[in-house]
C-alpha cells in the first residue's frame, strides 16, 4: 500500500507541478508575463503588458463599435464579455465563443501578404467588430432581445445556427458600412466565379461541412447571401429571422424562415443566384482564346496540369525561370526560362515545406525566399527561410514573426526585406545576408528596421535591380506603389487613387526592370492585370476582366517581341496557371499619370526620416494618441468568481477496474447525473480541453457518489499537451470506499526537416478500489433493495496500473490534390506495462512489459496518369506492417500486415437531397489484403496460426451539416471479405459488414 500511496502521490505533484507552472494561463496565455484586466462599460479587456497599446486602442472604441453593432439590430447594448488580446499567435485571426461563457479571443498580429482582411482600414478594430456581431446574433436567444445575459449555452435553437449562417451574418455586417469582404472583389472572386462556371452550390452546400476548395464558401456565398436578404426584406425582419432561430421558437433555419419570411429559403436563395451580378465573360478564357494554358500553350483548352483540382499560388519570376507554390503538397515547383519555349512545359520539384504559405525568387534566379508557419513553439509563428537553388540548402532566418520575404541584390550582396509585426504598428525589416568563403549562407545582420504609422501595411517587395526594392503600400483603404532604399527610406510613393470610395485595391506585385506587374480590382470588376512604370509613376490600368481573374502577375523570359504576362487564375473548386499577351490586356492610351499625386517631393522625404523610425501617432494618418492603461488596469486573477460556471448536474462516469472488466459489473448508471459540476477556464477557451472540471455525482440505483477533477494543460500548438483525471467513489450503503483512480496524458509533436514530424505519447492509469457485482434480489425485494445489489464481491482491494510510451515519426503528405495520393512512410514503437496485485493477499497477477510496433509506406500512384479533379483512378497504395504484440520475454508475439488500394474515388461535397442533414464528402472503393500471424517462441501447448482477409470496401465520408455539429464527419461503409485462411475454425469463408466509423 505504501509504495501505490507514493505513486498517486508522485502522480499528483506531476500534476501540481504543471498547474503551478501554467499559472492558469494555458494555452495562447502559456509564457505570457503580468496579465492586466482593464473594464469598459460593456466590456473586460485582458491583455498581457506587452500588448498595451492594442488594448487601448480596443478600450477607446469597443463600446461605440458595441453600440453600432446593436443599433443596426434595433436593441439597446446589454451583455457584458471579456475580450482577450493574445499576442504569442502569429496568424491573423479571432474567434467568439458561448461556452462556457460569451468572450471574443483576438489575435494581435498582421495579416500576411494582403489577404481578405486587408478589406478594412484598421484591421483589429474591424476584426473586433465581425466578433461581436458573432456575440449578438447568438445572444439573440433570449426572450428580451434588449435584455440579453452571458449564458447562452442552453438554448436549444443554438444547435441549429451553421457556420454559414454565423459567418452571413458577420460578414455582411462587417461590410454596412462600406468597408469589409463584401466591398472587396478579391473576396468576392469565388461567388462570381461560380455563376460563371454554372457551378454555383445549392444552399445546403455552403453551410460549412465542405472539405475541398473554397473552404470559405460559409463566408463567401453566406454573406452575399445575408447582404441580399437585408437589402431585399429590411433589416428588421432579418433580425427577426435571427431571433426565431437562436431562440428556438421554430427548430432549424430553413423553418425560422419560413416563419419569416413566409416563403422556402431554398426559393430565396435561388432569387438571391438570379440577382447576383457577374460581367460578362466566357468561362473557358482558353477556349475563347482570350489566353494559353501555361503548360501546354498551343493547345486550346486547359492541360491535365490545369484540370487536376490544384491550387497553385504565389507564381514569381526571375532572369532565369519562374516558381509557384502547389499548395496541397505544399510543393514548389521551378521552370527554368529556355524550357518556355517548350510545346509542353514540364516543370521540376525543388522542395516540399510544412506551413510554407508565399515564395519570392531573387531577380538572378540564386534564392527563394521561403514565407511560412510553423508548429514548433508555445504558438503558431512566423519564419522565413532562405533557400539557395545551386547548393540545395536551407537557412533559417532565427528571427519570429517576420513575413512575406524577398531577396533584394545590391552591389554583389544579398538582403532579406520581409514586415514584422510590434503590436500594434507594422514595421518594414531589411537584413543584410552574410556568407562564408563557399558562398553558404552562415547569417544575417539586421540592417534597418522602420515603424510605420498605425494602421499603415506593407508587403509584395520586389527588387528594382538598382539597389532600391518596390512594395505595395496600404494607408487606411489607400493603396500605393513605393520606391524603398536598404536603408529603408522612402523614394517614391505613387497612389494609385486618393480616393477610397473607388475601392481599388492593388496585390502580388513582381517587378521587371522599370515596370511593375500587379493585379488590381475596384468595385464591380474582377482582378485585372496593372503595369507601372518605376520612373514615371504612370499607371496601365487593364479594363478586361477575364473568367478565373489575374493574380500574382510575372513577365515571361521567353525571348518574343509580344510580352507574354503568366499569372494564377482562380476558378471556383481550382487554381490555374495561365497565360494572356500584354498588347491583349493593357490600352496604353489609358495611362494614367501619377507623378504629381505621388508624395515624392524632398520635404515628405524629410519628414519619413525625421519619423519614420519613431511611433508617430499625431500625424494626419495616425490620429491615435496614446495615454497608456496603467493607472486603469489590474493584475488579472484567474481564479477569480467570473471564470467559474455552475451547473446542477453531475458528469461523473462510473470507473472500473479494467483487468476485472471481464467480470459481471456493479448494477447501476454509467454517468451519475444528479449532482452539481464546476466548470473554471479562462477567457481565452478555444476548445473543450481548456475547461478544468469538477463534478460530483450520485447514482440512484447503487447509492454511490463519485467525485472526479479534471484539468488539461496545453500550449496553443500540439508541441504539448495534458490531461490529468483524479476520480474517486464511495458506497452509501455502509460499504464505504469503493475506488480511486488517477489517469495521465502527456503528449508532444515536433516537426522536424521540412515535411517531417516525431510523436512522443505516454499514456499512465492508476486504479485501486474493490471489485464489485451485481447481485440476484430475492422475490421480496422491494425497489429501494436496489442498493443491496452493489455490495462489494468481497473487501479484497486490487491495484491495477497500465502505462503505454510511445514514439513515432511520419513524413507522410499528400502530392497532389487528390486526397489519397500521399508519399512517405511512418513508423512508431511503443512500450506498454501492466502491472495487477491482490493488495491484501499480496498476490500479483500480472507485472509485464510489452513491445508494440507499425510501419507503413505509402505510394502515390501505381499507374501513371493523374486524376482529373473530382476522382481517385491512379490507384494510390498504403502498405503496412505492426508488431501488435510481443512479450518482453520473446515468448510469444503477433503480427500483422496489409495492402490496400483506391480502386476508385469520386468527389462529391453534396448534401443529400431530402435529407439535407447529411452531407456527402466523397465515395471511394478499395481492395485490400490483410494477414495476421500469431507466433509461440517457447514450449507451449498453442501453435503458430495465420489467418488472412481478402476485402473490398465502399466508403462514404459524410459529415453532419447542421449547427454546431456542422462539419463533424464519419465514414459509412459496406465491406466484403474472403477469409482464406481463417482465424478460428467454426469463421465463415465469406462475410459482409455494414458499419460506421466515428471520429467526433
Amino acid at each position: 500500500m505504501k509504495k501505490f500511496y507514493c505513486l498517486i502521490l508522485s502522480i499528483c505533484c506531476i500534476q501540481f507541478s504543471f498547474a503551478a507552472d501554467f499559472d492558469g494561463k494555458s494555452s495562447f496565455m502559456f509564457g505570457e508575463k503580468d496579465l492586466r484586466t482593464v473594464k469598459t462599460e460593456f466590456f473586460e479587456i485582458i491583455y498581457p503588458k506587452r500588448s498595451e497599446k492594442t488594448a487601448e486602442i480596443l478600450y477607446s472604441n469597443v463600446d461605440s463599435i458595441y453600440r453600432e453593432v446593436t443599433g443596426i439590430y434595433g436593441f439597446e447594448p446589454k451583455v457584458r464579455m471579456p475580450v482577450v488580446v493574445v499576442p504569442g499567435v502569429e496568424s491573423l485571426n479571432a474567434f467568439f465563443s458561448f461556452v462556457p461563457y460569451n468572450h471574443i479571443v483576438l489575435f494581435d498580429t498582421s495579416d500576411t501578404g494582403f489577404g481578405e482582411l486587408q478589406s478594412f482600414s484598421e484591421s483589429m478594430l474591424s476584426i473586433f467588430k465581425h466578433e461581436l456581431i458573432h456575440a449578438v446574433t447568438y445572444n439573440m436567444s433570449q426572450k428580451n432581445r434588449k435584455d440579453v445575459t452571458n449564458l447562452t449555452m442552453y438554448s436549444a435553437g443554438l444547435l441549429f445556427i451553421t457556420t454559414a449562417m454565423a459567418e452571413g451574418a458577420s460578414v455582411s455586417g462587417e461590410s454596412f458600412a462600406g468597408e469589409g469582404r463584401l466591398n472587396n472583389e478579391y473576396a468576392k472572386q469565388y461567388v462570381k466565379q461560380a455563376k460563371i462556371e454554372n457551378k454555383f452550390p445549392d444552399y445546403d452546400d455552403i453551410q460549412g461541412a465542405a472539405d475541398r476548395s473554397p473552404r470559405g464558401a460559409p463566408y463567401y456565398f453566406g454573406g452575399a447571401f445575408h447582404q441580399w436578404l437585408q437589402e431585399k426584406y429590411g433589416i428588421e425582419k432579418y433580425t427577426n429571422f435571427w431571433y426565431t432561430l437562436a431562440s428556438g421558437k421554430k427548430l432549424g433555419i430553413k423553418r425560422s424562415f419560413k416563419e419569416v419570411y413566409g416563403r422556402s429559403i431554398l426559393a430565396a436563395w435561388e432569387d438571391f443566384k438570379n440577382d447576383y451580378q457577374i460581367p460578362d465573360v466566357e468561362p473557358n478564357p482558353v477556349k475563347a482564346g482570350l489566353a494559353s494554358d501555361f503548360f501546354t500553350p498551343v493547345s486550346d483548352d486547359f492541360s491535365h496540369k490545369n484540370k487536376s483540382g490544384e491550387l497553385y499560388k504565389s507564381l514569381t519570376a526571375s532572369e532565369k525561370g519562374i516558381a509557384w507554390i502547389d499548395s496541397y503538397g505544399r510543393q514548389v515547383f521551378y521552370i527554368s526560362s529556355d524550357k518556355l519555349a517548350e510545346k509542353k512545359r514540364k516543370p521540376e520539384k525543388l522542395f516540399s515545406q510544412n506551413g510554407i504559405y508565399a515564395i519570392s525568387l531573387s531577380q538572378n534566379g540564386k534564392y527563394i525566399a521561403v514565407s511560412k508557419t510553423t508548429s514548433n513553439s508555445v504558438n503558431v509563428k512566423t519564419k522565413v527561410s532562405i533557400y539557395d537553388i545551386e547548393k540545395n540548402r536551407f537557412y533559417d532566418v532565427p528571427d519570429e514573426g517576420i513575413k512575406d520575404g524577398a531577396i533584394i541584390e545590391k552591389d554583389g550582396f544579398f538582403y532579406l526585406v520581409c514586415h514584422k509585426y510590434q503590436a500594434p504598428f507594422n514595421s518594414l525589416m531589411i537584413y543584410k545576408i552574410a556568407v562564408n568563403e563557399k558562398g553558404i549562407i552562415k547569417g544575417v545582420d539586421l540592417q534597418a528596421s522602420k515603424i510605420l504609422p498605425l494602421n499603415d501595411y506593407v508587403s509584395n517587395f520586389a527588387d528594382c535591380k538598382d539597389g532600391t526594392f518596390a512594395a505595395i503600400y496600404k494607408s487606411g483603404l489607400i493603396f500605393s506603389v513605393r520606391k524603398y532604399d536598404l536603408d529603408g527610406n522612402t523614394l517614391e510613393d505613387y497612389k494609385i487613387s486618393s480616393d477610397p470610395e473607388e475601392k481599388i485595391n492593388l496585390q502580388s506585385m513582381s517587378v521587371d526592370g522599370e515596370n511593375a506587374y500587379f493585379s488590381w480590382a475596384k468595385r464591380e470588376t474582377m482582378p485585372r492585370l496593372g503595369k507601372m512604370n518605376l520612373k514615371t509613376g504612370s499607371f496601365t490600368l487593364s479594363e478586361k476582366d477575364i473568367s478565373g481573374g489575374v493574380y500574382w502577375p510575372v513577365l515571361l523570359k521567353n525571348k518574343t517581341d509580344n510580352l507574354e504576362i503568366a499569372y494564377i487564375g482562380t476558378f471556383y473548386r481550382q487554381n490555374m496557371l495561365l497565360t494572356i499577351k500584354e498588347k491583349d490586356f493593357l490600352d496604353f492610351s489609358s495611362i494614367k499619370q501619377t507623378k504629381e499625386e505621388s508624395v515624392n517631393v524632398a520635404d515628405f522625404k524629410t519628414s519619413l526620416k525625421q519619423d519614420s523610425g519613431s511611433e508617430r501617432r499625431n500625424d494626419s494618418s495616425s490620429p491615435f494618441v496614446f495615454c497608456g492603461l496603467e493607472q486603469k488596469s489590474s493584475s488579472y486573477n484567474p481564479y477569480r468568481l467570473s471564470n467559474f460556471l455552475f451547473l446542477p448536474v453531475g458528469i461523473y462516469k462510473r470507473e472500473n477496474l479494467p483487468h476485472l472488466s471481464d467480470k459481471k459489473e456493479t448494477f447501476g448508471s454509467s454517468f451519475f447525473l444528479a449532482g452539481v459540476t464546476l466548470l473554471r477556464s479562462d477567457p481565452w477557451l478555444s476548445s473543450i480541453k481548456d475547461i478544468d472540471l469538477f463534478t460530483a455525482g450520485w447514482d440512484f440505483f447503487t447509492n454511490s457518489i463519485g467525485v472526479e477533477y479534471k484539468t488539461s494543460p496545453h500550449f496553443g500548438t500540439d508541441i504539448f499537451s495534458s490531461s490529468f483525471d483524479f476520480k474517486t467513489e464511495f458506497d452509501l450503503n455502509g460499504y464505504g470506499w469503493k475506488i480511486s483512480s488517477a489517469d495521465a496524458t502527456l503528449q508532444s509533436v515536433f516537426n522536424v526537416g521540412r515535411m517531417s514530424s516525431v510523436f512522443f505519447t505516454n499514456k499512465s492509469s492508476a486504479k485501486i478500489g474493490k471489485h464489485t457485482v451485481e447481485r440476484k434480489l430475492d422475490e421480496n425485494n422491494k425497489l429501494f433493495d436496489y442498493f443491496a445489489s452493489a455490495k462489494p464481491e468481497s473487501n479484497t482491494v486490487f491495484l491495477d496500473v497500465i502505462n503505454v510510451f510511445s514514439v513515432s515519426y511520419s513524413n507522410v503528405h499528400r502530392v497532389n490534390s487528390g486526397r489519397y495520393n500521399k508519399s512517405g512512410f511512418s513508423a512508431g514503437i511503443g512500450v506498454a506495462y501492466g502491472y495487477f496485485r491482490n493488495i491484501n493477499e499480496n498476490r500479483i497477477y500480472q507485472n509485464e512489459f510489452a513491445l508494440q510496433a507499425s510501419a507503413s509506406a505509402y505510394v502515390p500512384q501505381l499507374i501513371p496518369v493523374s486524376n482529373d479533379y473530382g476522382f481517385v483512378y491512379n490507384l494510390p497504395l498504403r502498405l503496412n506492417f505492426d508488431v501488435d504484440r510481443i512479450a518482453l520475454d520473446f515468448s510469444n508475439a503477433t503480427f500483422s500486415s496489409g495492402i490496400e488500394t483506391v480502386l476508385f474515388g469520386l468527389d462529391v461535397q453534396k448534401a443529400l437531397p431530402f435529407f439535407s442533414y447529411l452531407f456527402i464528402e466523397d465515395l471511394y472503393l478499395t481492395a485490400g489484403y490483410n494477414g495476421f500471424y500469431k507466433a509461440f517462441f517457447s514450449k507451449t501447448a498453442e501453435k503458430n496460426h495465420y489467418s488472412d482477409t481478402l476485402s473490398v470496401k465502399l466508403v462514404a465520408d459524410i459529415a453532419l451539416n447542421f449547427g454546431i455539429f456542422t462539419g463533424s464527419a464519419f465514414n459509412l461503409f459496406t465491406e466484403f471479405n474472403i477469409h482464406f485462411n481463417k482465424a478460428k475454425e467454426n469463421d465463415r469463408l465469406f462475410d459482409f459488414d455494414v458499419g460506421v466509423y466515428t471520429s467526433f
